[in-house]
């Protein structure tokens, strides 16, 4: 029997999001903190265009020069954030990138401006990148053309 049909003989239940957390007055099973990652932390220093970050990694880089230790925020990041800290997205305003990875919309091509490489000349305005919009309710996604919009990065740790 191989390693990965063993391993299906015994599966493990992990949580959905989190970091194992140490359980209070030490030892006991570990206790897991949903809340303890991918929180909306604010914004990246400067807006930029998509195309000329570099990067998934590169954009991240934007985000730890502004707030250390943070990445830029995914969908699931500003869902989560809305969730376990609400007033870190209910009390800011404007739109900023977020990663969304491959195509999300059947309107058009959205995919992180290309993985934030899409130079604004090759894109001719069909290609997109997902923004979230914040605002007193929490915010909402949305798409932007990477050939005409700077923005900041949403960045979450």
């Amino acid at each position: 029997m191989s390693y990965a049909q063993e391993a299906f003989k015994y599966p493990t239940k992990l949580p959905p999001f989190g970091n194992p957390a140490p359980p209070a007055g030490g030892g006991g099973d570990v206790v897991y903190d949903e809340c303890a990652q991918g929180i909306f932390q604010g914004f990246s220093g400067i807006s930029v265009d998509p195309g000329s970050v570099g990067g998934y990694i590169q954009a991240d880089v934007q985000c730890n020069a502004t707030i250390p230790g943070s990445h830029v925020c995914t969908a699931a990041d500003i869902i989560h954030t809305t969730r376990c800290m609400p007033n870190n997205v209910k009390n800011q305003i404007g739109a900023a990138w977020i990663n969304n990875g491959p195509p999300s919309s059947t309107l058009s091509t959205t995919n992180d401006c290309w993985g934030w490489t899409l130079q604004k000349s090759s894109s001719g305005g069909v290609i997109y990148g997902t923004t979230w919009s914040f605002n007193s309710t929490g915010g909402k996604g949305g798409v932007m053309s990477c050939a005409i919009i700077t923005k900041q990065f949403a960045c979450c740790k």
